[in-house]
């Protein structure tokens, strides 16, 4: 289903409206989305690999036990930055709400009786203006959703959002034991694209004042 550039501009805007957790630094990105008190801060990490590292934030709902996580990485030079490449991270860093790179071995041998079915996972355009500077900062971003099953458990959804920006990746992911729609994690993307250019604007020198 295709969110329109009003109902994501509406989504960010509640959230904005309603959010009153202060906003956590994700290192390699910086500031994430502020979100409600009913989002608990469950872990916070960074894999330990020297090369394609992550660093990760993960909530818990504790009215419902849905779990919302980011995670960002830092390109390194001549790293590949094209979306699609970001495919398999993005259905894979969170498919049962727990970061992939923080598995241990038996955590990840259960995973394989784990049946993972991708319900979308295509490039759309994330819709930003920026009325004060009459300036349009709609980007692409790779959309992901996938329905994770096991046999003698409870099956999962998620929604999710992969953003490229100059620097580095960051990426989003809502997911919940109940059927669900992806306006949530959509607002969520767009906020994260309107965080990434405040702190891009904030870091270019500013012209001399002239008296």
């Amino acid at each position: 289903m295709k969110i329109s550039p009003i109902a994501s501009t509406l989504v960010a805007a509640l959230l904005a409206s309603v959010c009153t957790v202060s906003a956590l630094e994700l290192p390699s990105f910086g500031p994430i989305p502020a979100i409600e008190k009913k989002w608990k801060l469950r872990e916070q990490g960074k894999s330990d690999a020297s090369i394609f590292a992550w660093n990760w934030i993960v909530f818990t709902n504790s009215e419902n036990g849905d779990v919302l996580s980011f995670a960002a990485h830092r390109f390194a030079p001549g790293e590949r930055r094209e979306l699609i490449y970001l495919s398999d991270t993005a259905h894979e860093s969170f498919v049962d709400g727990f970061p992939m790179w923080s598995r241990g071995e038996s955590a990840a041998a259960s995973m394989e009786s784990v049946s993972m079915e991708s319900i979308r996972n295509r490039v759309v355009k994330l819709d930003l203006m920026n009325s004060a500077a009459r300036k349009d900062l709609s980007q692409e971003a790779l959309e992901f959703s996938f329905v994770r099953e096991v046999a003698h458990g409870t099956n999962l959804m998620a929604h999710g959002y992969a953003l490229v920006f100059e620097d580095g990746a960051v990426l989003v992911q809502h997911l919940s034991a109940r059927p669900m729609a992806s306006a949530f994690a959509n607002g969520l993307a767009v906020s994260l694209l309107s965080s990434n250019f405040r702190k891009s604007a904030s870091a270019k020198p500013q012209p001399p004042v002239r008296r």
